[in-house]
């Protein structure tokens, strides 16, 4: 790169005109013949602009002479122009005029379309990528095809999701996946050990006790969901079918007795009555491996099944998960094993 160079530069302002001698900082020349002309010449007329700005260049002619001397190889294109003007506002037309025509806007989109986020990239660097991209390819809507190509090119599954769901300009996007890789880092980090748990609550059976003793009323029975019933939607062209009961072997029908007596206690099970049931299903008894009295009661539920309506509902993945924990700082472990007793039955679900 050659060394700065001396010159006298003007400096106007309203009141004043003054000669000043300050250092030109170097700058490369333009390379006409070295490919996507249009592009890298609109990112050398923004340089060169900025330098306007930091060395408070006002006056126009002396734009245009600065302009010319930097362009290198340009000033010769330059002299084959027509109506060139005096100023820097008609000169810099006259070569926009002749750059842009070398743009391949075909080439330009086919670039912007093959754009994909890369591994170690993130979502930030990404877009910005796609800004400067769009911006070459006389898009219509140009937030419109960003968007597009985040959803198409991205590595995050979450933001395909919330892109697809929702009807958010590329900005709002943005911040949703930012919060999402700062969560991965930190879940990264974490599976690490590289964040330091600061307080651990003890779990020995001492503190275990004193709290069951100390809410009672919440550790009795089975207990439910609040305010939550479970609605089962039935298919009425299917016909209800009556399964053939399956007989109890004579040594564990002490024990199933015991086991509907007690599911009727905690008011998970309700006694049919005398009413007719469209829908009967055969209960199977499963022995529990560790302990030897204790018995598994369940129903097979396959005829039935196939005369509910399936929810569909969207799985959770751990990106998700990890989401909506930022921020958490308390956690605490809950056994499920009886999750499904939890869960109330609608009355006109109960066959």
């Amino acid at each position: 790169m050659p060394p700065p160079t001396t010159s006298a530069i003007s400096t106007s302002s309203a009141n004043q005109s003054t000669a000043v001698s300050i250092n030109l900082p170097s700058l490369p020349t333009f390379q006409l013949h070295a490919g996507n002309t249009a592009v890298r010449w609109d990112k050398y007329i923004r340089r060169l602009e900025n330098m306007f700005i930091a060395l408070n260049v006002v006056n126009d002619e002396q734009k245009r002479a600065l302009l010319l001397h930097y362009a290198g190889e340009v000033m010769d294109v330059f002299d084959t122009l027509t109506i060139t003007g005096t100023d820097y506002a008609t000169a810099k037309q006259k070569l926009n005029e002749y750059m842009w025509p070398k743009r391949n806007v075909k080439y330009e989109r086919f670039a912007f379309r093959e754009t994909k986020q890369l591994s170690d990239e993130s979502i930030d660097v990404f877009q910005t990528k796609l800004q400067r991209l769009a911006s070459t390819c006389d898009f219509t809507n140009k937030d419109a095809e960003i968007k597009s190509q985040m959803i198409r090119g991205c590595t995050s599954n979450k933001l395909c999701r919330l892109a697809l769901r929702e009807d958010k300009p590329p900005s709002d996007l943005l911040k949703l996946v930012r919060s999402l890789e700062i969560s991965k880092l930190h879940a990264t980090a974490c599976e690490l050990n590289l964040v330091r748990v600061v307080k651990q609550i003890s779990t020995n059976a001492e503190s275990t006790d004193s709290i069951v003793n100390q809410y009672r009323d919440l550790f009795h029975g089975m207990g439910k969901l609040k305010d939550v019933q479970c609605t089962l939607h039935e298919d009425k062209s299917i016909s209800p079918v009556t399964q053939r009961h399956r007989r109890i072997p004579f040594h564990v029908r002490k024990l199933v007795k015991e086991e509907l007596q007690r599911l009727q206690a905690l008011d998970i099970i309700e006694p049919v009555g005398h009413e007719p049931t469209p829908w009967v299903s055969p209960i199977e008894i499963v022995k529990k491996q560790k302990q030897d009295d204790s018995i598994r009661i369940r129903v097979d539920m396959r005829e039935a099944n196939k005369a509910i309506q399936r929810e569909r509902h969207v799985k959770p993945t751990t990106d998700d998960i990890i989401s909506d924990l930022t921020g958490c700082s308390v956690f605490a472990k809950l056994d499920l094993n009886s999750g499904y007793h939890q869960i109330e039955l609608d009355p006109k679900s109960r066959h």
